[in-house]
């Protein structure tokens, strides 16, 4: 598809480079499936640099903090949408100003993550409006979680996990912790047919290696007395 590294953004273009776009999204699921951040950080750094928002997010799960905090305020200037406002909010301490008022822009802009957690910050001084925001919150995210329960990140894993129960919904919570040993199931299966497949192209290689022909048996050198004298 002549896609350009370096001078061209994978995402931003998904119409124009289809197949490489689909290619590019499944393996970064992979590699976030199996925990490696800093590969998802690297593919998003090659083919998609100015996806801000999830570079913060993998340079976070990747240990490397001050690369996040960096990408966080690239993409809240670049675009300063509910994403955005969100991932700045939470870089900052839960007492500061920066941090409340952050996490109400985006909850404004229609955040379901700020809705989540100003839900759980206003349950005293205004529990209505709680009320209001958590149910917004747990529509969005419960109807993620019927939708593909056993294929949602980590993050969203958590929230569930948090509205289950700041809603006192046990029953729920235990739907969720199956869907998580499904889930871990499902990976640990994945890894054992990935390492037998390795195992059989190995086993298969050596085969094939030891039906080659062998070579020819050198002659022997003759004894001495059998060298002709010149």
């Amino acid at each position: 598809e002549k896609f350009n590294v370096g001078t061209e953004s994978l995402l931003p273009s998904q119409g124009k480079y289809v197949a490489s776009t689909d290619t590019f999204l499944k393996l970064t699921r992979a590699h976030e499936e199996h925990g490696d951040y800093l590969a998802c950080l690297g593919l998003y750094e090659h083919y998609a640099p100015d996806s801000y928002v999830n570079l913060s997010y993998y340079a976070e799960r990747a240990g490397e903090d001050g690369l996040s905090q960096d990408y966080r305020r690239k993409a809240y200037q670049n675009d300063p949408c509910a994403a955005a406002a969100y991932n700045l909010a939470i870089s900052y301490p839960e007492d500061s100003t920066e941090f409340r008022d952050l996490l109400e822009e985006a909850s404004s802009k229609g955040s379901f993550e700020a809705k989540s957690i100003l839900s759980v910050l206003l349950q005293n001084s205004d529990p209505s409006r709680a009320d209001a925001l958590i149910a917004d919150a747990s529509a969005h995210f419960r109807k993620l979680f019927e939708d593909d329960p056993t294929g949602l990140s980590e993050d969203v894993y958590g929230r569930l996990k948090s509205i289950a129960q700041l809603q006192r919904d046990h029953q729920f919570l235990t739907q969720i912790e199956e869907a998580l040993v499904r889930r871990e199931k499902a990976r640990r299966k994945e890894i054992r047919e990935v390492n037998e497949t390795h195992l059989l192209d190995s086993k298969e290689s050596a085969a094939e290696g030891s039906n080659l022909p062998k070579p020819a048996p050198s002659k022997p050198l003759p004894e001495d007395d059998e060298f002709i004298q010149i």
